[in-house]
């Protein structure tokens, strides 16, 4: 849908629209209007309103002096009318006083998403360059900054702009051409003053045309461009920056910014020519930039990073294939000046496999700088340092080398500094229990001795040393700690005496064979003889005097049952006894019952017969 605007001003107090189509309608109509979302756009105070003190007629616009014809100017979004959600400040509201402007301030409306400076705003040049402050409104989602909005152009005078304040709550964000630029007349003396610049947590996509915080310092050199510090949010996901945005060109002083860092999660970094150029003087200070490794697509263009008298570093934090495909990588010519140095956390030797598959046709397939690695082969024993890891990763020597442990090569430490010196690592000292480490052999040890590959001795590497890793084509370089079995002094134990245990009669007794650290026993038997001797483990030996032998009996007890002997016939025995199951005095009465018992039978059968007859 089109939008329509208020234009209020020139009408005094009267409010009329303005549409698209043009042609001025009732403020009936425009209530009408504001009641349909996103259909109107605010147009925000008239012609030269920031250069009258007092509040305008709908008191969107209040301006305050400031002393010595300053002004402090306040829009307050709060009184735009209900229904809008977009404010434009136009280009003629400060025509005449430009100047004079000392502050910018938003006052930020919920109901205000989007808001929009048009070009030249609050344009500044020559003599009066009095901008110090610009505070844009909370609530503001979308931020259009168009062409030179905020620019500052000196003759003889500092650019006085120090701060920048974005609002939290901006998810797009457009810098126009120049919109922030510090600029003066050649020849002229004086500062540019802005000294650091952050957008906010939150931000998503930001697009910077060209020049937009572009600095020129006088020619004295005591005169500086002092933006030192850019810090892009971890929420930023497309960001473009165009020609010379942040360019320093210094006539007489130093340039400031040193450091420039890309945040992680960022998936689309398109940078222009000499997007971050600084200018041929002996005070550039420019040496490190740093690149995220999970973008999508990324272009730098021709002297994107140049610094004449510097070695910029430009490191890429990626161990893997930059950019999502072939032909997301796009490298310009001297992006660095020759005698910088591109750097990545990946293998040196894989540089051309790794970047070449995936440059734009016609880009500058550089020699790209990374680490060496050096594994150990500890035969038992045990690193402490890095979580135990058996390998090291050197980048080349610089303000840091160390890479991490990780086995990918992310890098933990200070990205180096040219000129990249030698790839080096500080050999560690690992431990074994019971063993002393001797040192390193650059072959597998034969004992105790190190021999190179023809078999003569070789000397042995010590812990703590400085160990150089070069260039062997990918292939890692092993070292082999040597050991020596420690002498380790005895500990001092007492055995203690087995004891023989007898459950019950008839049952052999068993000896019962104690614990004890640094004890070992062992039972032999012999007939009806056990004995128990005690040696020392290993590391143990006995104290002096300890008896450690000893002798047992384990004869079987037999159960004992007293019998008496009998008083007539064959004497009784145990077997007989048992056989019956009668015991001693009771066997003169068993036979008198079978004998009995027999005449009675007799008598009955004679009876019987006797009857019969």
């Amino acid at each position: 849908m089109k939008r329509e605007k208020f234009l209020l001003g020139a009408l005094g107090s009267a409010v009329g629209i303005v549409l698209a189509t043009g042609g001025l309608v009732s403020p009936a109509m425009a209530v009408s209007l504001a009641t349909e979302p996103d259909a109107l756009e605010y147009v925000i105070g008239e012609e030269s309103a920031a250069c009258v003190i007092g509040t305008n007629s709908d008191e969107t616009v209040t301006v305050a002096s400031a002393g010595s014809n300053l002004l402090d100017v306040t829009f307050d979004l709060t009184r735009v009318p209900a229904g809008v959600n977009a404010v434009r400040v136009p280009t003629l509201i400060a025509k005449g006083c430009s100047n004079w402007i000392h502050t910018v301030t938003f006052v930020g409306s919920p109901e205000i998403t989007d808001l929009v400076v048009e070009p030249d705003a609050f344009h500044q040049n020559l003599w009066g360059n009095s901008l110090v402050s610009v505070v844009f409104p909370e609530g503001v989602e979308n931020l259009d900054l168009q062409g030179r909005s905020f620019y500052q152009y000196a003759w003889g005078v500092d650019n006085a702009l120090t701060e920048v304040v974005f609002p939290s709550t901006v998810k797009t964000m457009h810098i126009g051409d120049g919109a922030f630029s510090q600029g003066r007349v050649d020849q002229s003396d004086g500062d540019n003053t802005l000294k650091r610049i952050e957008f906010p947590e939150g931000l998503e996509s930001l697009v910077i045309d060209q020049y937009g915080f572009y600095q020129i310092s006088g020619q004295n050199l005591a005169n500086t461009n002092a933006l030192s510090e850019i810090k892009f949010p971890s929420t930023l996901k497309n960001l473009e920056i165009g020609y010379r945005a942040f360019s320093q060109w210094s006539n007489g002083g130093p340039n400031a910014l040193e450091s420039v860092y890309f945040p992680d999660g960022l998936e689309r970094l398109i940078l222009g020519t000499d997007a971050f150029y600084q200018s041929k003087n002996d005070q550039n200070k420019l040496r490190r930039v740093s690149i995220p490794g999970d973008l999508k697509q990324l272009t730098i263009g021709s002297g994107a990073f140049t610094s004449p008298t510097l070695p910029v570093v430009l490191e890429f934090r990626t161990a893997k294939v930059p950019g999502e495909a072939a032909s997301s990588v796009a490298l310009f010519q001297q992006i660095v000046a020759p005698n910088g140095r591109l750097f990545w956390w990946g293998d040196t030797s894989r540089t051309s496999e790794v970047w070449g598959g995936n440059l734009v046709p016609g880009s500058t397939n550089y020699n790209i700088a990374g680490y060496r690695q050096l594994d150990f082969e500890l035969d038992g024993g045990q690193l402490d340092e890095f979580a135990g890891s058996e390998s090291r990763f050197a980048y080349p020597e610089g303000e840091g080398h160390v890479a991490s442990w990780s086995g990918i090569a992310e890098y933990t430490g200070v990205s180096p500094a040219w000129p990249f010196g030698r790839h080096w690592v500080t050999l560690p000292e690992p431990t074994k229990t019971n063993h002393t480490f001797l040192g390193w052999c650059e072959s597998k040890p034969q004992g105790e001795v190190c021999k190179d590959s023809s078999g003569a001795t070789a000397d042995m590497l010590t812990a703590a040393s400085e160990y150089d890793l070069e260039d062997t084509a990918g292939e890692i370089p092993v070292l082999y700690a040597v050991w020596r079995a420690a002498v380790v002094p005895p500990k001092l134990s007492t055995p203690i005496a087995p004891a023989l245990t007898a459950v019950a009669c008839d049952v052999a007794p068993e000896v019962a064979i104690p614990t004890r650290e640094g004890v070992l026993y062992e039972q032999r038997r012999k007939g009806k003889t056990v004995t128990v001797t005690a040696k020392p483990a290993d590391g143990y030996e006995f104290k002096a005097g300890a008896v450690s032998t000893w002798s047992f009996d384990v004869t079987v007890t037999p159960c004992k049952n007293p019998v008496k002997p009998p008083t007539k016939g064959s004497p009784a025995t145990e077997t007989t006894l048992a056989a019956t199951g009668a015991s001693g005095s009771e066997f003169p009465i068993a036979l008198l019952g079978i004998a009995a018992g027999v005449l009675l039978l007799s008598l009955r059968r004679r009876r019987s017969l006797l009857a019969t007859s």
